[in-house]
């Protein structure tokens, strides 16, 4: 939903010369299309957006990274790192960050970490203890390293771009 009011926002506003400065812009812009349902409807999708990316993802977090660290039986272990994550994004929001600036980190952090999470998927691929004859072929494994290169490149490039040049720039 966000995406859509962002897109959508983004057409209606495109050459008009509106500065955004806060997400309430978003939500006005759909007046012209959903008339006065629009603020309501645009900030539940902000809303909702906001509440998906605090809690469900920290959430599925915990427990990937539990999985990989074979953390099952250890519950109060994935409980405390999706605590911690939920901390890390608290944190960054009482130093005065602004929402944008907390997503922008999290999206770059996030594709730094996807090529890792792709190589663990290829790997796990070629398991045939837990695969057996469904494993990776060797197409699949070409396609799946390709893949691995062009997430890795494009989350350094982010990483670069959007974190270290802000710190040191």
């Amino acid at each position: 939903m966000t995406l859509g009011i962002i897109i959508t926002a983004g057409t209606v506003l495109y050459g008009t010369g509106t500065q955004i400065t806060n997400p309430v812009i978003f939500s006005q812009s759909l007046e012209p299309v959903l008339g006065p349902a629009a603020r309501i409807i645009g900030d539940l999708g902000l809303f909702l957006a906001g509440l998906s990316s605090s809690i469900a993802t920290p959430f599925m977090c915990g427990i990937i990274i539990a999985r990989l660290l074979h953390w099952e039986d250890k519950d109060n272990l994935r409980k405390i790192l999706t605590c911690v994550i939920i901390a890390f994004g608290t944190v960054l929001a009482m130093m005065g960050k602004t929402p944008t600036q907390i997503i922008i980190v999290t999206q770059a952090l996030s594709g730094f970490f996807l090529p890792f999470i792709a190589i663990f998927f290829v790997i796990s691929g070629n398991n045939k203890k837990m695969l057996g004859e469904h494993t990776n072929s060797v197409l699949q494994n070409i396609l799946g390293g390709i893949a691995c290169a062009v997430t890795l490149a494009m989350g350094m490039n982010m990483l670069w771009n959007n974190v270290i040049m802000k710190l040191i720039g």
